[in-house]
């Protein structure tokens, strides 16, 4: 059994997959598997993966009907063997000592070690934390928040033993990431975060948040989030509190925009989303948000947001 286990989902990755699995091959930590899961790519993905199975043995390859990243993922896990397990998006790629660093800050009680990360877009940036070891999940979560870490697995390291039956949400197509890595820190005994920023997170000019356009998809990621954030705050860090409403108030922003921004939506759906609108918190929510939880007079407030949007 292999120590770790690195699931790689790949979608029509060809233009950079290469790069990914070459530092991915080149770790000075060789005692892991390297899982590609081909998500029904229809470029060369799918053979480049095979390729590399031949050269490498710990390299195993899946090909699935394309599903998502998440259905991806989650096959990983049915078939990762490893003691620890982590992620790296395709079009993505490590520096050589990344799997030694994680390992070598894991101890019997540790759970979860995150590093920091580079984005590489037209700008690049350095995301990191101060190193920090702690069994308090609030702290450990507001540092992350507040550096802004969120919770990628990309830039984490799971114990697979404590992930046992826990799955990716296959229902949600962004934030999925996040929901999973809230639901395993309950779990957790201890926490580890690193200065080292050894993962590189490549940024697509193409694919951000901000282009999701499905409003039902926004308000339901917005209440996961939520949820499983306030879950978190487990001593009712009041630091922590306010920023998961926060957080949870730009998410409610967003859907109302998409909601309007979206000239798809008829009246009949504005008003559907309006009638199932039940906002988790009222404490500092801007007028836009009062505004739209109000439950009377969705003609004028119908206007109103028209005008705004």
């Amino acid at each position: 059994m292999p120590a770790v286990s690195v699931i790689v989902p790949i979608y029509n990755a060809e233009r950079y997959l290469a790069q990914c699995i070459d530092s991915l091959l080149a770790q000075t930590f060789t005692d892991y598997e390297l899982l590609l899961v081909d998500d029904g790519s229809k470029d060369h993905s799918g053979e480049m993966c095979d390729q590399y199975a031949q050269i490498d043995k710990r390299v195993r390859v899946f090909h699935l009907p394309n599903g998502g990243v998440s259905k991806a993922r989650n096959y990983g896990l049915s078939q990762a063997t490893g003691q620890y397990v982590t992620f790296a998006d395709a079009d993505d790629w490590m520096e050589a000592n990344t799997l030694a660093t994680y390992t070598s800050h894991f101890t019997d009680d540790t759970d979860v070690v995150r590093i920091g990360y580079i984005k590489e877009g037209k700008e690049q940036k350095t995301v990191s934390t101060p190193a920090n070891q702690t069994d308090r999940l609030s702290d450990y979560f507001l540092q992350t928040e507040h550096n802004r870490y969120h919770a990628f697995v990309w830039n984490t390291m799971y114990r697979r033993a404590l992930i046992g039956d826990q799955r990716f949400d296959e229902s949600i197509s962004y934030c999925e990431d996040h929901i999973f890595s809230y639901a395993y820190y309950l779990k957790c005994k201890k926490f580890c975060t690193l200065p080292d920023a050894l993962y590189h997170y490549r940024v697509q000019d193409n694919a951000t948040l901000s282009d999701v356009q499905d409003a039902d998809l926004c308000f339901k990621v917005a209440a996961l989030d939520y949820a499983a954030k306030s879950k978190l705050n487990n001593d009712h860090n009041k630091a922590l509190e306010r920023r998961i409403n926060d957080v949870y108030h730009r998410s409610v922003r967003k859907a109302i925009r998409t909601v309007y921004r979206n000239k798809s939506y008829s009246y009949a759906d504005r008003e559907r989303f309006w009638k199932a609108f039940k906002p988790a918190v009222t404490e500092g929510m801007f007028l836009v948000e009062r505004i739209y939880a109000l439950r009377s007079h969705f003609n004028w407030i119908d206007t109103y947001f028209r005008l705004i949007y």
